[in-house]
């Protein structure tokens, strides 16, 4: 009898245990850190997964990151879920029955796209630019689990750098423990290119010009110049737009030397990145001196 008893005492036991963990692991999930994530997107991006809400509420959310060789502290983005009352007070307009409000300010000027989590719809981005983002949510199944997914194109700096993300995240009941801070290696960049300079040539089509032909190993140019002086010693340095090609040839007065000459382009890397002021060789260019008093003879 007494072991028929105990029997059944655990199998009511066991019979709690697995109705009372679903709701348990449903009530600690804005809780759990291995659902705080932070992950290499691609060659240029990080992606962030953060809860938002569930039965507590992250009520201040924030990611830093340093980058090796500074102890400088840089903060990416902060974001929390906010009341109906403020939802209303920074839009004017109500939050929408079973919808959720939250707002996440993207420090970086850089890009970000912000993405919803499965749960949830996204039905409204505002804001000042990267600044300041307001967002509705609303539950798209059993679970009242909320969270976003944010993709952060990183500056031209970091990449080739290894960076270290730390989380802080305080919550309407406490904080979230065990979040440990992520390192990642962002690859480098493609190798930067610089205009090339050729040799200047009497222009055949120009007549006293002087050609100074030049190209840049890219395609997608947005600006390029030519610069110079009219002497050694000249404090002004004159310049001319080229437009944006990847290559062409520059024409010069030939009867007068020109003094520090040099290309400059600025242009996109295969990630949209802008690499500004690449230079080409800084480079003196003579004159073609034309012979005085000289008469063909038949």
């Amino acid at each position: 009898m007494r072991t028929k008893t105990a029997y059944s005492l655990l199998t009511w036991a066991l019979l709690l245990i697995a109705l009372l963990a679903p709701q348990q692991a449903k009530a600690d999930a804005v809780k759990d850190a291995y659902k705080y994530t932070i992950n290499l997107g691609g060659a240029n991006i990080i992606a962030f997964r953060m809860p938002v809400k569930d039965d507590a509420r992250v009520t201040d959310g924030k990611i830093t990151y340093t980058i090796e060789g500074s102890d400088q502290t840089y903060t990416c983005l902060t974001w929390r879920a906010i009341t109906d009352s403020e939802w209303k007070d920074k839009t004017g307009d109500d939050v929408p029955k079973n919808y959720h409000a939250m707002e996440i300010v993207l420090e970086q000027p850089t890009l970000y796209t912000i993405t919803p989590g499965i749960n949830y719809v996204l039905e409204y981005v505002g804001g000042d630019a990267n600044k300041s983002h307001g967002i509705w949510t609303q539950k798209q199944g059993g679970e009242d689990e909320y969270w976003v997914k944010v993709e952060w194109v990183v500056p031209s700096d970091m990449r080739g750098k290894t960076v270290k993300f730390h989380w802080d995240v305080e919550l309407s009941s406490g904080s979230v423990k065990d979040l440990q801070d992520v390192t990642i290696s962002v690859p480098d960049p493609p190798a930067i290119v610089d205009p090339t300079l050729t040799q200047p040539v009497l222009s055949q089509d120009e007549k006293g010009k002087i050609g100074y032909a030049w190209y840049i190993a890219t395609q997608n140019v947005k600006k390029a110049e030519a610069f110079y002086k009219l002497s050694a010693d000249d404090t002004m340095e004159r310049h001319m737009l080229l437009g944006n090609e990847a290559n062409g040839t520059v024409l010069l007065d030939a009867t007068v030397p020109h003094y520090h000459f040099y290309i400059k382009v600025d242009y996109y890397d295969s990630f949209d990145y802008l690499l500004a002021n690449r230079m080409s060789d800084i480079e003196d260019v003579p004159m073609l001196p034309a012979p005085r008093h000289f008469q063909a003879k038949p």
